[in-house]
């Protein structure tokens, strides 16, 4: 990366970071790749967060600052390596643990598919109807996710109440 980029956003600079490794050749594409998602993923819940009543604003950019500034220096480090070295990045052996906001989305997503009504009543109750279509196991994977769940279903909310 050039010292002119220094003056850009940092998203622009972890962009252009990622793209200039992923063509030096041989790039350990997989490590980057992986990296390139683990930042996708911290940018959703950021998104995510942002978009929920029910979240602390301040710790929002926290996450999104600090996956930037991550993507930022491994990018970099990348960049700056030994092509000779590039057999120490590991891929990653698995996908990233999903956030507990992409595993609240799945759980709606999954719920509506089925027909399943969610449904926030406040202060603070989620109404899932009808009941007798969940399983045990649903219901378990649920409730650790219950405040999660209530923003993603608010997220999504495309009513106008008076």
């Amino acid at each position: 990366m050039t010292d002119t980029n220094s003056i850009l956003p940092i998203e622009d600079r972890v962009r252009i970071a990622y793209q200039e490794a992923r063509r030096r050749p041989n790039a350990p594409w997989q490590a980057l790749d992986g990296a390139w998602k683990r930042l996708g993923g911290a940018l959703h819940s950021y998104n995510v967060m942002m978009n929920s009543d029910l979240s602390d604003r301040r710790q929002a950019e926290r996450v999104k600052e600090n996956a930037y500034e991550t993507a930022e220096a491994f990018f970099n480090y990348v960049l700056n390596m030994d092509p000779g070295q590039f057999h120490t990045l590991t891929p990653m052996s698995k996908a990233p643990s999903l956030s507990p906001e992409q595993r609240a989305a799945h759980w709606v997503d999954t719920l509506m598919r089925k027909g399943i009504i969610l449904e926030v009543v406040r202060p603070a109750k989620l109404v899932i109807s009808p009941a007798s279509q969940l399983k045990q196991q649903d219901r378990d994977a649920i409730v650790p996710l219950k405040k999660e769940i209530m923003a993603e279903v608010e997220r999504r909310k495309d009513a106008w109440t008076l």
